[in-house]
């Protein structure tokens, strides 16, 4: 249910947007990269504010909204929402901003978010696992090294799009004549 009610609308929002942020990002690069950096913040800002009001409501209202609209034996599931929606939001933010790796070739820097990932999901459930850490914390944990793990990928994106785009014709330096 909460994979049905969280990870379905951001996805399908996500991918909308993703192709449309591609498309838009690729022909910046050809034709105009001057206007990828802007075009960079404010999709992210819009997609931050399109997606902090429900990340909001789940984190402090989880239980109870699903209590509400599921019936009370779903409430659990609202708690695992409510842990989980930081996750969500981070993914929904970064996900379609991912693109920019392709666009400006940056490929080889998308390993260092997948060995964060990676890293903190296999930390979460070794922790969990030595200190018998219930379902509640051991999801949030998760929630919180996958919300860290896309912070960093956030991070790799401004690094590529500060060190890989394109510069304008004509905008090249030339070497000193001596």
């Amino acid at each position: 249910l909460v994979q049905k009610v969280i990870a379905l609308p951001v996805a399908l929002i996500g991918t909308s947007v993703a192709d449309a942020f591609h498309s838009r990002i690729a022909m910046y690069a050809r034709e105009d990269p001057q206007r990828i950096g802007k075009f960079f913040a404010r999709t992210t800002v819009g997609l931050l504010l399109v997606g902090i009001v429900p990340t909001l409501v789940l984190v402090l209202w989880g239980g109870t909204l699903f209590g509400f609209v599921f019936g009370k034996q779903w409430a659990m599931a609202g708690t695992l929402a409510a842990a989980i929606a930081p996750w969500f939001l981070s993914q929904f933010v970064v996900s379609p901003l991912s693109r920019l790796i392709l666009v400006l070739q940056g490929q080889e820097f998308k390993l260092i978010y997948d060995g964060v990932c990676i890293a903190g999901i296999v930390a979460v459930f070794v922790v969990a696992k030595l200190h018998g850490l219930p379902l509640v914390p051991t999801v949030w944990a998760l929630s919180l090294a996958n919300t860290f793990a896309y912070v960093v990928y956030f991070l790799v994106l401004l690094h590529v799009l500060r060190n890989r785009t394109p510069q304008p014709a004509g905008s090249e330096v030339l070497p000193m004549q001596a």
